[in-house]
């Protein structure tokens, strides 16, 4: 219960951002918006230090299990646990919200209810991902680290923000529908495919890594600071994350 309280926090108060910006773009209501960011992301900090002060570190069990059948028939559950490694990327995840929401009051002055609002959708995404144990789950989770993102850099960008918003969201779903092939491979074959996954794996990891630097050399000019920082965390954190845990 604690885990999937700590993913879908975020969640919550990002619908509360949407109500307290009330409708449209209404300036006169930003201090409130940022305030209840703020404070949804600094409960979800603190919630993840709780996570880490119960963690017990000489257990090589996944820890925290949550699990409930989803769709038995094609084998789906939906499934939350965490090791070491998970733990310190959740941690991390909830250090970095509040600071980046902190950093956006000198800069993102647009639409900061939306910005908001994406914000947590992010942060929810990115705790699922290092929480799930189940691979549909995880699939889940990772695209929809994409849709905040994409419109982050393309609102909140520079001149050239909806070429680089394009140009993200071509390279990383065609990123994930590899890793969807690879996932119905298991599905429907088991460990016939497990040497092909095995390769795969570190294959679709690398590439992140390699589109970070491409990216980021092309286009960090084109993002603000605060969503340089998530774009840089979200690939490099989820690529040695897919690496370690994956394979």
């Amino acid at each position: 219960m604690l885990l999937s309280t700590i993913v879908f926090l975020p969640l919550v108060g990002a619908f509360l951002v949407l109500v307290a910006g009330g409708r449209g773009d209404r300036p006169e209501r930003e201090g409130v918006v940022r305030t209840v960011a703020l404070a949804t992301s600094l409960v979800a900090f603190a919630a993840t230090l709780y996570l880490w002060a119960r963690f017990n570190p000489s257990s090589a069990e996944f820890q925290f299990q949550v699990r409930h059948a989803w769709l038995p028939q094609f084998g789906i559950s939906y499934h939350l646990g965490i090791d070491g490694i998970s733990l310190f990327l959740i941690v991390l995840t909830g250090f970095l919200t509040p600071l980046a929401l902190l950093s956006s009051w000198q800069s993102v002055h647009k639409n900061v209810k939306l910005f908001s609002f994406f914000m947590l959708l992010l942060e929810t995404a990115m705790l699922g991902v290092f929480a799930s144990l189940d691979l549909f789950l995880f699939y889940l989770f990772w695209d929809a680290m994409l849709i905040p993102m994409y419109f982050l850099i393309g609102i909140w960008g520079y001149d050239r923000r909806i070429y680089a918003a394009i140009k993200f969201i071509l390279f990383t779903m065609s990123g994930s529908v590899l890793m969807l092939i690879g996932f119905c491979l298991l599905a429907t074959s088991g460990y016939l495919y497990m040497e092909l996954y095995a390769v795969f794996r570190p294959a679709q990891a690398g590439a992140q890594l390699q589109r970070l630097r491409t990216w980021l050399e092309s286009h960090q000019d084109q993002v603000i600071i605060v969503i340089c920082l998530l774009l840089g965390f979200w690939l490099v954190g989820n690529s040695i994350y897919l690496l370690l845990s994956y394979t």
